[in-house]
């Protein structure tokens, strides 16, 4: 538990664990359709503009490959193995459940319980590559990398020290977690209600993302986007 608690923070190990959960989201877009494709998911968007449905298999392939020969890597070294991913999926289930269940009864509270039209129509299969993909783009993009980005943009602007860094960081976590909530109403209309607790749920996130990681913080929002998506529905 130590090992796992310690190695888990890691973003090479994070990394690593975060493959079967881009092999969910890539799979279920060839599956129930682009329709599903996460609005802060360049990658995908870039690579079917330039190389078609081929060369999309293949560098997600090699992409895969590329994982996996680090987490043999990783695995010589002591510093991964497989049997942390079921450990980590209890934690992120637990936060998940957590977050989800505080959420919802907000929600019921306001009148608000219950997805959009868009949404309430789609299957089951579909709302579930729908939350890995937030998962993992939306973590990738708006904690792993704007929060030490704009941490390191905050200590310059205010001229920390680097041993001072809780202040820079505080402003990064803040100022990430409203541009995550922000960044949903692009699809959608902006109402007060869905960005305080979308902001509330992107603070949330982020304190896991610096305490546990990121892999933690990814499976975390699948899996609460998942219980939200599906038990409101």
């Amino acid at each position: 538990m130590r090992a796992y608690l310690e190695h888990t923070r890691r973003l090479p190990v994070a990394l690593v664990l975060a493959v079967p959960l881009l092999l969910l989201y890539q799979a279920g877009l060839l599956a129930v359709g682009f329709d599903a494709l996460n609005g802060a998911d360049v990658f995908t968007v870039t690579l079917m503009e330039r190389l078609g449905h081929r060369g999309y298999l293949i560098v997600n392939g090699v992409v895969v490959l590329g994982f996996l020969g680090g987490a043999w890597a990783l695995n010589r070294k002591r510093q991964f193995h497989p049997r942390w991913f079921l450990p980590l999926v209890g934690e992120c289930a637990l936060y998940a459940a957590t977050m989800g269940t505080a959420i919802l009864f907000v929600m019921d509270k306001a009148h608000l319980l219950g997805p959009g039209e868009a949404i309430a129509k789609m299957s089951l299969a579909t709302r579930i590559v729908i939350s890995a993909g937030a998962g993992l783009h939306e973590e990738l993009v708006f904690r792993l990398a704007l929060i030490p980005g704009m941490a390191l943009a905050f200590a310059r602007m205010l001229g920390s020290k680097r041993d001072d860094a809780v202040l820079p960081v505080s402003l990064a976590v803040v100022a990430s977690s409203v541009l995550f909530s922000l960044a949903h109403f692009l699809a959608e209309p902006f109402t007060w209600f869905a960005f305080w607790y979308r902001g509330l749920a992107g603070l949330v996130f982020a304190a896991l993302f610096a305490a546990r990681g990121f892999a933690v913080a990814a499976y975390t929002h699948f899996l609460y986007d998942v219980y939200v998506l599906v038990l409101a529905r």
